[in-house]
């Protein structure tokens, strides 16, 4: 019997590493992509040294959304289809960065679920777990770009997820918090140990449980889902006001 495949777009996270592994601990066969071929090689061999497994690696380019549309033309549509990978920048002005947002964060995702839909669907049945974050909740003064992206992404989920009700494709959104990874190495406060700060271990960890229980969409951590809802209740004549 062929083993069950899983494919992570966007491989390098630092979220996506430690979820791998526990791929690959349940016997999973692992693809992964990267942007490039530098960083794809580099992130392939501390994955195979990470996880003692054999890792296929692909390079896939977020910003090139012909590629994406076409990338399922040329691989496998996988069991399990994760979606890691994110552009987030402090600068919410910058045209490119403008561009890079929407194109990482949502419209690549979009592309490539629809791209992967038809497969998934002919078989019926198949698991998607996409990474978006509670930035998305509601836009605040200090990365509205980056949150609105997020924002759109969330909600084209949950379409999808309703498109596929009767089906046996289940759609996981995770609600990331603020986690100690590269990714968020600019922000002053999102270092390992401070309060609410998570570890991209224990965020990998709450994901593949979730995955595991065909959960629809989970905050890691969960407390993340109280403290939004605070946020959002708010009053808009008040929150304008603050720096946050």
């Amino acid at each position: 019997m062929s083993k069950s495949t899983v494919l992570v777009v966007g491989g390098n996270s630092d979220i996506a590493k430690p979820l791998i592994k526990s791929f690959c601990n349940y016997g999973y066969e692992v693809s992964i992509t990267c942007r490039s071929e530098e960083k794809l090689q580099n992130t392939c061999n501390n994955l195979i040294s990470y996880t003692g497994n054999k890792i296929i690696g692909s390079v896939l380019d977020l910003n090139d959304i012909d590629a994406v549309k076409v990338f399922f033309e040329h691989h496998q549509v996988p069991q399990v289809l994760v979606i890691a990978a994110g552009f987030m920048s402090l600068d919410n002005d910058a045209y490119d960065d403008v561009l890079n947002s929407i194109k990482v964060n949502y419209l690549s995702a979009v592309v490539l679920l629809n791209a992967a839909k038809k497969e998934m669907l002919s078989r019926n049945c198949g698991d998607i777990i996409v990474l978006s974050s509670v930035a998305g909740e509601r836009g605040r003064y200090s990365n509205y770009l980056y949150g609105s992206s997020k924002a759109a992404l969330t909600q084209f989920l949950s379409g999808f997820r309703a498109r596929l009700y009767g089906t046996n494709i289940n759609v996981l959104t995770v609600k990331c918090g603020v986690v100690a990874t590269k990714f968020n190495q600019g922000i002053s406060y999102a270092k390992e140990g401070r309060v609410l700060v998570s570890t991209p271990e224990k965020v990998a960890n709450m994901i593949f449980k979730a995955f595991k229980k065909r959960k629809q969409v989970i905050y890691t951590p969960s407390y993340w889902a109280l403290i939004m809802r605070s946020v959002k209740a708010i009053p808009e004549f008040i929150f304008r006001r603050l720096k946050l």
